[in-house]
């Protein structure tokens, strides 16, 4: 995958002093992208909010109250890939699509990776 997509690349993003989502870290794209084809938007394998779910349920996402308000709306806050630090948050670094290779656009917040 990051032979094509170097921006998503652990080196890369850690280079940029960025947050790494696990699976991005790990290289593991497949967790929520199909390599060569879906009927999703960026070849996911499901819905975007719905991934999101697979892995991230309990206190810290149901229970929060902001959480329960934007229920299925993961991304409007957050990036799926990187961040400033582990709630990559899109106010602070926001991940943009462009035609190739993707950009990424970081806001003037710091980068503490607590």
């Amino acid at each position: 995958c990051v032979a094509c997509h170097e921006d998503k690349s652990k080196n890369w993003l850690e280079k940029k002093g960025l947050w790494l989502h696990t699976p991005a870290a790990q290289g593991r794209c497949v967790v929520c992208h199909h390599a060569h084809q879906s009927t999703q938007p960026f070849l996911l394998l499901n819905n975007r909010e719905k991934l999101c779910k697979e892995c991230h349920v309990g206190k810290k996402c149901a229970g929060n109250e902001s959480h329960a308000q934007n229920a299925n709306q993961c991304l409007v806050c957050h990036n799926p890939h990187a961040g400033i630090n582990k709630m990559m948050l899109v106010k602070e670094m926001k991940e943009e699509r462009s035609k190739s290779p993707i950009r990424i656009e970081l806001n003037a917040q710091g980068n503490d990776k607590d």
